[in-house]
Order: C-alpha cells, then structure tokens, then sequence
C-alpha cells in the first residue's frame, strides 16, 4: 500500500522521512486508547480520526499530478471561502444593520449572530461561529495567492475577490486567523525576500475593482473599532481551559488521557469550552510521549521541506505549502482542530502528504 513512498524513501536522509514519527504518533496514540477510563469511547474517536487520514495519505501518494490535485483543492479551498465571504457581507450591507449579521438572507439553519460575553454580536455568516467563517475565509485568502502566483486567474478577479475576503476577516474579528494569516504571509516574503510586483490593472478591471473596494471601506470603521475591541478582551474563558488541560497532563505525564478525552475532562470539570490549543489538547491526551513525536514530525517536515528546494523540482509550490503549514500550526494555537474530524486536521494531512509524496513524476509515468 505504501509502494510510492517506499520506493523514493532510499533517495531521501533519514532525517527527511516525516511518515516515521507520524506513523509512531498514531501508534502510540493506539496504545493510549486501550488503557484510558473510557477506552471505548477513546478507540471510536482515534478511528475516526486514522481512517480519514490514512485514505488521505495514500490517495496523495498514489495521485498521478500531484500538482494539479494541489491547484485543484486550492480552487475548492478559494471558492468555498469567498462564497461565505459574499454571503457575509450581502447579508451585513443590507440586513439589520443592529445585528451586523446575515438576518438578510436569512435561512432556518439555526442562529447566524453568536453573542460572546462582553463583546457583543459578531458576523458568522452561514457557518454560525465567527471563527469558522474567519478560518474559510483565511482559506481563501492563502489560496487566491497561490492561484495568482500559478496565474492561474486574471489580476481583474484576483483583486476584487482579494479585498473582498480581507474585509470580511476583519468583520469576524478572528484574531487566530489574522495572526495566522499574517504568520505565513511573513514567512513567505522573509523566505523568498520577495517584493512584491506591482499591479497593472486594465481600466476594465479597475472599474471592477471599485465596488468590492467600496465595500471594504464601507465595513472598514466598524471593523477597526470592533477588532482594536476584540484585541484587548482577554482570551475568554481560554487561560481556563489551558490551565486544566495543563494541570491534567501533568497528572497522566506519559500516556495520557486517550484521544478525545480532553473535552469529557473539561466538561466534568464544569468548564464549559474546549481546549482550544491543539498543543495542550494532543499532550494531555498522548503525553509528553504523543507531543515529543508531533514535534519530531514537524522537525522532519522542515528538513524534508529543505530537501525538496534543493531538488528544485516544484520549488514554488514547495514553499507555498510550507507558508499554508506556518499558517495552521499559528492557528492551532489558540484552537485545537488538528487530529479532530475536522476541515484543518485533512487540509493539514494533504498538505503534508505532498510534501512526502513529492512533485516528481516521472518514476509515477514509469
């Protein structure tokens, strides 16, 4: 099953094998399964979880093009967001303007404005949680980059439906998906210490350009005020769960809790959040043992990524998914959905299955 990369494993150092340590990570995280205090429900979430992955992984490396799957997901990823975005902000110009929210269209899908403490409603568009819509719309963001830098859409799209996506990340006041953003955006330019070319716009892209501009200067007030709010409240309620979460890994240092306990254990503990920091969640729920391994893993991600450049096969896209990475690991931070059933856990998974799987075709052709 895993002919593709056994067959390019002698080429590369040891050192650049990432599918080692993962492999171990899952191991392990098997053996913590079995003697946790709710092992049933633990084994039904890490299954979950591995099968999803694995069918990811060897989907990618027996993909044929790996660089047109790659410009494919990236296509979904930039539709997808800037349709939430368009939804969005439809909905915020010309619904009730009291709410700020998509009561405009709206749909019987449950609530559209989530209230947090203090803070007031915040925009949620279709996927009823703020940070959602900014994680899509971030998405997006990196995606219409890599697209444009493949060119392979036209400057007169790219830079309304640029403006338009960054008006509304600023509207869901999603400070994990700016830093992270901002994050792979840093490291892209400090890598490639790249400037960057200077727009040429037709005069019909520029007429086009004006209304999605207009746009973002219509919601720019509300936005700065409302994100220079959202940046001085606090962590809501987070410095809690990392507290707990950190005190129960300290109790259960080697084996952990199981995968998906983290959440029960809070939830018994009468906190009324998740853990929102995939690092605390995975080493309260793997131990030191499962956290030593992810970050053995990223160690081997660096070097394999350092290896591909040297190969120059690809390097453009090569260093694009490095970027995405920087961009996810920033955002699992302050969030925890790595190693979930979730959109990020996959996207991160495909991401890194490339990398493993390469951009090299011609051992696939032979």
């Amino acid at each position: 099953m895993l002919k593709p990369m056994a067959e390019e494993a002698p080429d590369r150092p040891f050192v650049a094998r990432a599918e080692v340590p993962l492999i171990l990570l899952f191991a392990w995280g098997y053996i913590s399964t079995l003697i946790v205090a709710d092992p049933e429900f633990s084994l039904q979430y890490y299954l979950k979880i591995l099968f999803p992955t694995a069918a990811i992984l060897l989907g990618v490396l027996y993909a044929r093009r790996p660089k047109l799957l790659l410009t494919a997901v990236m296509a979904i990823l930039a539709a997808a967001g800037t349709a939430h975005a368009l939804y969005t902000l439809v909905g915020w110009a010309f619904g009730d303007r009291t709410v700020e929210a998509g009561r405009w269209l709206a749909v019987e899908v449950g609530s559209i404005v989530m209230d947090q403490r203090y803070l007031g409603p915040r925009l949620t568009g279709l996927t009823h949680n703020p940070n959602t819509l900014g994680i899509w719309v971030f998405f997006a963001l990196l995606a219409l980059l890599y697209l444009k830098r493949e060119r392979i859409i036209r400057t007169w799209l790219f830079v309304p439906v640029l403006i338009l996506n960054a008006g509304v990340l600023l509207l869901t006041e999603s400070r994990g998906s700016m830093v992270a953003l901002a994050a792979s955006v840093v490291f892209y330019v400090a890598v490639t210490k790249g400037v960057p070319q200077k727009l040429k716009l037709s005069k019909k892209g520029l007429l086009i350009s004006i209304i999605p501009l207009g746009a973002l200067l219509l919601v720019g007030w509300s936005a700065a005020e409302r994100v220079s709010t959202r940046i001085g409240s606090g962590l809501n309620g987070r410095e809690m769960a990392w507290s707990y979460i950190f005190q129960v890994a300290q109790e259960h240092p080697v084996i952990g809790t199981g995968f998906g306990m983290s959440g029960t254990v809070l939830k018994e503990a009468g906190i009324g959040i998740g853990p929102h920091s995939f690092y605390l969640k995975l080493l309260a729920e793997t131990g030191f043992v499962g956290l030593h391994l992810f970050f053995l893993f990223l160690g081997m991600i660096a070097v394999l990524i350092v290896w591909r450049l040297r190969s120059r096969v690809e390097p453009a896209a090569v260093l694009f998914i490095a970027a995405f990475l920087v961009a996810l690991l920033t955002h699992q931070m302050v969030e925890d959905q790595l190693f979930r059933v979730h959109p990020i856990h996959y996207l991160f998974v495909f991401l890194t299955a490339l990398l493993i799987r390469g951009f090299d075709t011609r051992k696939t052709a032979e």
